[in-house]
């Protein structure tokens, strides 16, 4: 339902209307807590299958171990330590980068 049809409801069922256009409108927010929480499962699944993909596909593993040293602080190898490390920076990352991005959104809505 479109706004303009507000003005076809009298009465009660304009008020329904109403109380059913603001849910909709409370339902299209963007929640901070949401998006960062999604992202940051959606890196770490990322993680996960890079981290495993180590061994599933043995093809230039040195290359493979320094991009995750480079990518992660404390990464020293390919051990359960550097695992959960590599996992627990991932979601921290996302949210830091989900953060950048809502401000960035926050903004730019501002702006105009």
């Amino acid at each position: 339902m479109k706004y303009r049809e507000y003005f076809r409801f009298k009465g009660r069922t304009r008020l329904i209307f109403i109380l059913y256009l603001k849910k909709m409108n409370d339902k299209n927010k963007c929640n901070y807590w949401k998006c960062a929480n999604r992202a940051g499962l959606f890196l770490v699944i990322l993680f996960i299958i890079c981290f495993f993909w180590y061994y599933i596909r043995p093809v230039e593993q040195e290359l493979h171990l320094k991009l995750l040293r480079l990518s992660y602080f404390g990464f020293n190898g390919m051990n359960i330590s550097s695992f959960i490390l590599g996992v627990i920076q991932t979601y921290i990352w996302a949210y830091i980068a989900v953060g950048i991005w809502w401000l960035v959104g926050c903004c730019k809505k501002d702006t105009k």
